[in-house]
């Protein structure tokens, strides 16, 4: 079988690009808050995560599994931290339910944050998902939950990304009591990663051809 530079090239790049991460991978512990199991009612915090407010993991109405995790009151929430770089992208998600039997009033909102905070975890600047508010339809099914997500770029001085679950009135009165369920936190993989190992694997090939002594 003869092969030519075309057919090389080919299966070189394929190799090269099959050694790159296809997809991100979720960094997230207990990203569906099924830690602790519980046997009923509510604990609070989450296993993996830290938590602020009145946060409680909770064995009521969940989006998948056993557990959902919900957050009411002033600004309350959880979090998790990961090492960080300028200029890593970075993406997460999670699923938010607005419970018909509590559900959220006035200004209340729900979101997902991603933080950019320095060496000595000092905010840089955050970014937001779109908001679930009053105005989101109730329920108490796993078909009621409502997907957000938000990605960016790690910006100057960054040291940690953080990915945060996040309740709060912030325009005035609120209440009510969000559910958080599923959620995902990943450091995406560089398309120029990938593009770069091809066009190594490319000029390597062309290398190897030019060198091929004549018959």
């Amino acid at each position: 079988m003869k092969w030519t530079l075309t057919c090389l090239v080919g299966v070189l790049v394929t190799l090269a690009i099959a050694a790159v991460p296809a997809s991100a991978a979720n960094l997230l512990a207990n990203p569906g808050f099924e830690i602790p199991v519980l046997a009923g009612g509510d604990t609070p915090g989450a296993v993996g995560w830290s938590d602020f407010g009145a946060a409680f993991t909770i064995k009521v109405a969940p989006h998948s599994g056993d557990n959902a995790f919900k957050t009411f009151g002033g600004t309350s929430g959880i979090f998790q931290d990961f090492p960080a770089q300028p200029g890593q992208p970075w993406q997460g998600s999670a699923w938010i339910l607005n419970p018909s039997f509590d559900a959220m009033a006035g200004a209340q909102i729900a979101v997902a944050n991603i933080e950019w905070r320095d060496a000595g975890l000092n905010v840089i600047s955050f970014i937001s998902s779109q908001e679930i508010n009053a105005s989101t339809p109730t329920g108490d099914q796993p078909s009621d939950y409502n997907f957000v997500d938000v990605s960016g770029i790690a910006p100057p001085n960054t040291a940690v990304a953080r990915f945060v679950l996040l309740t709060g009135a912030f325009a005035g009165p609120g209440g009510g009591a969000p559910f958080f369920d599923d959620a995902s936190f990943e450091l995406v993989p560089e398309p120029a990663s990938v593009l770069l190992v091809g066009l190594a694997a490319v000029a390597g090939v062309g290398v190897v051809r030019r060198r091929k002594p004549r018959q």
